[in-house]
């Protein structure tokens, strides 16, 4: 029987050092993270004119350490209180850190209104 190659002994460290950092790394971040709820922030991209409709674009960031599944984002149009509109929109998953486009069609102009758009319900998977 023939020693293994130098070769072959620094492959083969060169992965079991690459093994034990990813577990050592997953043992840290386990150990360490926060794990803060889904947090939700909602920016407005637009609103554009749509066949008498007006289509509202919007983006969604999560900026929790939790990822978050079934998100329900709500956009009600009210003026002086009266509610005109509402519309809803679900997302089946956004992770934590991440960011997902959507948007809504409604009748009265949002920017002759109030607009208001805020998560409303998610579960955590």
């Amino acid at each position: 029987m023939t020693p293994a190659p130098a070769s072959e002994w620094v492959a083969g460290g060169i992965g079991l050092a690459l093994v034990l950092g990813a577990v050592a790394f997953t043992v840290w971040e386990g150990a360490t993270q926060s794990r803060r709820p889904p947090d939700f922030t909602i920016r407005v991209d637009g609103v554009e004119p749509r066949n008498g409709r007006h289509r509202v674009l919007f983006t969604v960031r999560n900026a929790g350490d939790t990822t978050a599944a079934q998100v329900t984002i709500r956009a009600t149009v009210s003026r002086d209180g009266m509610v005109l509109e509402r519309a809803e929109a679900t997302f089946d998953y956004i992770a934590a850190g991440a960011t997902r486009r959507g948007g809504f069609v409604l009748g009265p102009d949002p920017s002759a209104q109030t607009l208001e758009i805020g998560a409303v319900s998610w579960t955590i998977p």
